[in-house]
């Protein structure tokens, strides 16, 4: 990644544990690590549209476990909170993925930690909720002894059930057209899909089924898929998707340079061009 996009991403990581970055974090910490990956994801999504010749052979997913080890403890397992859901993936991932490869130049002076969007700073929570070892929010005060606010309460306290995480958002090129149906919306220039953490090449004739939906350019692909090089001929079967373009394999797939004779049994997959190894 370019200098400038590791200071964004630093950005996005709270500069002391806790909660030092305003409001209430949400979430456990299986939802924070996975807050990370995604982050990491569109991170990827910016570097491999800016810099495709530069990365040569190198796959997203490849980038993604790369940047993944850079982490604090060398994992987004280390993170036990995400300061807020809605903002984290209505905002800050469509932001990220919509930078201009002129903010990530060496040198550049448009982007730092003061000048990305506030919905990106100090999301990412290190160290423990309310003590070591746990994972969950710390109890919510109850106002006194024997006093409630919601919930059940034993002792003064209520202990409150975090919001479940917003769903992932992905924006891509489209139409009003087909940027219809459940979980697209159409904002007047940008198709946004939910839980679609890819949006590739394609063509609606492929590009359908109850994991994939079209926006009249792109297809998106809900789960977690990594898509490369391939042809229809091969990428076909279970865990597989053809969009026209592109053969997307279920995830997590590390898919790399190869030949059809070596890339066959338990665990690879073929997709007429490349060999990806599923749980890479």
């Amino acid at each position: 990644m370019k200098t400038n996009l590791k200071a964004l991403f630093v950005a996005c990581i709270a500069p002391t544990a806790g909660l030092s970055c305003g409001g209430s974090p949400t979430g456990t910490n299986a939802q924070a690590a996975q807050a990370c990956r995604d982050m990491i994801g569109a991170f990827v999504d910016v570097t491999m549209r800016c810099n495709p010749g530069a990365l040569g052979a190198t796959s997203g997913a490849a980038l993604a476990s790369q940047a993944e080890r850079s982490m604090p403890g060398g994992s987004c397992d280390s993170f036990t909170g995400l300061r807020d859901s809605a903002s984290f993936y209505g905002t800050c991932l469509p932001y990220i993925r919509a930078l201009p490869c002129s903010a990530l130049t060496n040198g550049s002076t448009s982007l730092n930690s003061s000048s990305i969007d506030p919905s990106c700073r100090g999301q990412l929570q290190i160290g423990s909720w309310g003590g070591s070892g746990t994972t969950q929010p710390p109890p919510t005060s109850g106002g006194g002894s024997g006093g409630t606010s919601g919930g059940s309460s034993s002792g003064g306290s209520t202990t409150t059930t975090p919001p479940p995480p917003a769903t992932p958002v992905t924006c891509a090129e489209g139409n009003s057209a087909y940027c219809s149906g459940d979980g697209m919306r159409w904002t007047g220039t940008t198709c946004c899909v939910d839980n679609a953490p890819i949006c590739t090449d394609g063509n609606s004739a492929y590009c359908s089924g109850p994991s994939m939906a079209w926006t009249g350019r792109k297809c998106c692909l809900r789960g977690n898929v990594e898509c490369t090089d391939g042809n229809s001929a091969y990428c076909s079967g279970s865990g597989l998707h053809w969009t026209g373009s592109k053969c997307c394999v279920d995830g997590p797939t590390v898919c790399t340079d190869g030949n059809s004779a070596y890339c066959s049994g338990s665990g690879k997959r073929w997709t007429g061009t490349k060999c990806c190894l599923v749980g890479g």
